[in-house]
């Protein structure tokens, strides 16, 4: 059983009619550290009691990103800790912080894709490199700009993305084209061992072509 915990909390801005901030404590051997986050609230968008993100009124869809992206962050936190606990006999909180911003800088789509954006221009790779910042510059404007953890891509968010693009009478075959990039991005990133390889993905991923 861990002997660390994660909490999620909301501290209300000091200026009336202004968004608070939600951070984490993570709590190990009785001592408490903060990791702050740019995921900013109002008071009435926070549930105190279950210390949770409410889902409400017109900013319903910003509301359901910052709680999606907790769980995300919720969810590498614990495979942080699960590491550090295999690892070593010892660690601290500020550990499992300095971790956590490592595994998040390293296993983000968007700075995975720019570094293999960097690796083809580096290659001589001009053309292929202007493709794959095309299929970024696409995917950044349908997540308005919110990273998403490598192994937070599921078939679910292709299929969001894929009607994201229909919508804006994108053609299919530009749709197929930017998910083949896609796809070519994931294996990347599966064969680094940056995420595991789910099935559903791949599956996903084609069904445009």
């Amino acid at each position: 059983m861990s002997m660390t915990s994660i909490m999620v909390k909301f501290r209300p801005s000091t200026v009336e009619g202004k968004e608070g901030s939600i951070y984490f404590q993570i709590i190990h051997n009785r001592i408490v550290r903060q990791l702050n986050t740019d995921y900013k609230i109002f008071a009435t968008e926070w549930d105190a009691q279950s210390e949770s993100v409410m889902v409400t009124g017109n900013r319903s869809n910003i509301l359901l990103s910052i709680r999606e992206r907790l769980e995300w962050d919720i969810a590498r936190l614990e495979k942080v800790i699960r590491q550090l606990e295999t690892e070593r006999r010892r660690y601290t909180s500020d550990d499992v912080i300095t971790a956590f911003h490592k595994m998040t800088k390293e296993a983000s789509l968007f700075t995975f894709m720019h570094g293999v954006i960097a690796q083809l221009k580096q290659l001589g790779k001009i053309r292929t490199s202007e493709t794959y910042t095309a299929t970024l510059k696409s995917f950044m404007a349908f997540r308005e700009d919110q990273d998403v953890p490598l192994d937070g891509i599921s078939s679910d968010l292709m299929l969001l993305y894929e009607a994201y693009l229909k919508a804006r009478g994108v053609r299919m075959n530009t749709i197929s084209f930017y998910m083949r990039i896609l796809r070519a991005v994931y294996n990347r990133a599966v064969e680094k061992g940056l995420t595991p390889q789910k099935k559903s993905i791949p599956t996903c991923l084609y069904r445009s072509g």
